[in-house]
This record gives C-alpha cells, sequence and structure tokens, in this order.
C-alpha cells in the first residue's frame, strides 16, 4: 500500500463498531490516506460515519463495484496484468469470526489488508490466511493497538523503573474508551 509515487493510498474500513470508528477518524485524519468508504453488513452502522465524507457499503464487492463505476482515483497502472480496483488497502475492524472471508476475497482482489487483532481463531487459520495473501502477493498486516494506551505505556515503564519489580503475569481488563 505505498502511495508514494501516486498520491495519497485509497483505504476501505470493514466494521463501523468501536474499532471501525477509530480507524475512520485516524485515516480520515491523515493526508497520505483517502478514506473511500465504510463496509459494514449493517448498512445504517455505517452510515453514522458520513462525518468523514465517505461512501457506505454493505460488502467489499459492492464497494469495489462502486470504485470502479465511479474512478474514486485515477487508475495506478497502464497494464492490463495488474487490476486496479480503485481501492490499495482495506483495514479489517469486524469480529474476529468474519475476517478469513474478507481477507480471502481482498487478497483474492490483490489488494493489501490490515486487520485488527487476532487475525483468526487459530495459529493454522493464521497461517494459512498469511499463506493465501503471499500467493496474492498482497500484504497482511495485523495491529495491536493498545502497545500505545496510556496504560500500558506507564505500566511499561513502571516496570522498566523499577518501580513494580518483575512480573510473572498479568492480568489486564479494558472498559474504558482508547483515547485517539
Amino acid at each position: 500500500m505505498v502511495a508514494s509515487s501516486f498520491g495519497r493510498a485509497r483505504v476501505l474500513i470493514a466494521g463501523s463498531g468501536r474499532m471501525g470508528q477509530i480507524r475512520a477518524s485516524l485515516v480520515y485524519a491523515n493526508p497520505r490516506f483517502e478514506l473511500c468508504g465504510i463496509i459494514d453488513v449493517n448498512l445504517a452502522s455505517a452510515q453514522v460515519l458520513d462525518r468523514y465524507s465517505t461512501n457506505a457499503f454493505v460488502s467489499l464487492s459492492e464497494a469495489i463495484d462502486f470504485a470502479g463505476k465511479h474512478r474514486l482515483s485515477p487508475p495506478r497502472t497502464e497494464s492490463n496484468d495488474i487490476p486496479d480496483y480503485g481501492i490499495d488497502g482495506l483495514i479489517i475492524a469486524t469480529p474476529t469470526f468474519t475476517h478469513a472471508a474478507i481477507i480471502k476475497e481482498s487478497a483474492s482482489l490483490g489488494i493489501s489488508i490490515f486487520t485488527e487483532k487476532p487475525v483468526d481463531e487459530t495459529a493454522d487459520k493464521i497461517r494459512q490466511l498469511f499463506d493465501i495473501c503471499y500467493k496474492a502477493n498482497v500484504a497482511l498486516c495485523c495491529g495491536f493497538q493498545r502497545r500505545f494506551d496510556h496504560t500500558y505505556v506507564s505500566t511499561a515503564k513502571a516496570v522498566h523503573d523499577g518501580h513494580i519489580g518483575t512480573p510473572l503475569t498479568a492480568s489486564i481488563f479494558f472498559a474504558g474508551a482508547f483515547q485517539v
């Protein structure tokens, strides 16, 4: 999803729940990205994010079809060998059980993927999804947004500075809003 020679990277977000909303605000505010749409099976939920001046879709195929018909951005390539669907990347912020189908569809279209953790429910399924993306020559990245959360940062600092001692285990519960 390199956009340096072409302008802004064109991104879709799948999922309009809490993480989808966080990702939408971050993508919308970043001048390196163009937010091209929000995908959610609950269209009304996706439409709530219209404050980001984008379109709402119920599926990846609907978003790709719209991007192709309305040519959201100029084609990236002159080659017929490399399809350009008008989308460079997909951020997946849906429930874990939906990730595999979305990743496979995106990979089949040559669209790189960033997904919230976990990629899938088992190590074997995760390996299969990375293999699919490798064979399709698309990136599959997984994010763990909490590593920048104030609670994590301050706890890690307290451990590092010797204020807590040597932790043997940790059980952490998050109920508060993540601050962007």
